[in-house]
């Protein structure tokens, strides 16, 4: 379902505009300049109150829709997808069909606004020099990018802690702190600890949910220890290409093939192959 609204009442301010824009993409290159029908181009800059540029643009999943590739007046290295709903309304945001798939991320990664999402082999590559913690002694690995606050992984562990005690699962967790101003030093403290992988489950048992906050005490980490979570996070970011976001996990499929996942699912676990593929 596609919800418009009349083209004066899209956007209030050019602020709600920038803010609106999901999909951009930072060039080196100065934007290319198409040529748009006139009274589209028009449309959009009504609906924008002129703040958007139109490039050129695409086809739709449905002939009343026309996807929109353009830049915003104000930073033409800043570039956007929009949608144009009957000819009469633009739509500012995601965009997905009933299966699901975000049409409008699918546009923005074909016409090189963001980059291909990466593959499981290349995050790999990335996450194999991280300071990490393994949790568990047997069983198939996964790789897990958390942060000490993160309520979404501590989900995650209450769901795995039996598959970690039967020695069904290990973990390789790489600490990350960004989403309070202690994640870095409780992060570190648990990295420097003398068993780190005891804190690290020390920490979940007495998480505070509602706080969404670890229960691992801070105390005095090693500068050593704050530099190796900082480098965690720096290598989450380049996982990411640029966002940051927790967990976001690294396992080996059935077949041997590195795959990854952001956020959880527990159905990941019947993914799983016998043995991880994670270079050691």
């Amino acid at each position: 379902m596609i919800l418009a609204q009349p083209i004066e009442k899209i956007l209030q301010t050019k602020k709600e505009l920038a803010a609106a824009m999901l999909f951009a993409a930072i060039c080196v290159a100065p934007v290319a300049a198409h040529a748009a029908p006139s009274p589209l181009g028009s449309v959009v800059a009504a609906a924008t109150q002129g703040a958007v540029i139109v490039d050129k643009t695409a086809g739709g999943p449905s002939k009343d829709l026309t996807a929109i590739i353009g830049h915003l007046k104000s930073d033409p290295a800043h570039r956007v997808v929009l949608w144009l709903v009957d000819g009469k309304y633009v739509l500012a945001g995601s965009l997905f069909d009933a299966s699901g798939a975000d049409l409008s991320k699918q546009t923005a990664i074909q016409e090189g606004l963001i980059p291909k999402p990466m593959t499981g082999a290349q995050a790999f590559a990335i996450a194999k020099p991280a300071h990490a913690i393994l949790v568990g002694k047997s069983g198939p690995e996964i790789t897990a990018f958390e942060d000490p606050d993160c309520s979404a992984c501590h989900a995650m562990n209450q769901d795995i802690a039996k598959a970690i005690d039967a020695g069904k699962l290990r973990v390789r967790v790489i600490p990350v702190g960004f989403l309070k101003p202690d994640s870095i030093a409780r992060a570190s403290a648990i990295l420097s600890a003398k068993e780190p992988a005891a804190a690290w489950r020390a920490n979940e048992a007495e998480f505070n949910v509602q706080a969404e906050m670890g229960g691992y005490p801070i105390g005095h980490p090693a500068p050593s220890a704050m530099a190796h979570v900082q480098s965690n996070t720096q290598l989450l970011s380049r996982v990411n290409q640029g966002q940051i976001a927790t967990p976001t996990l690294l396992y080996c499929d059935k077949a041997g093939e590195p795959q990854m996942m952001r956020g959880w699912q527990d159905s990941l676990l019947s993914k799983l192959g016998a043995a991880g593929c994670m270079p050691h």
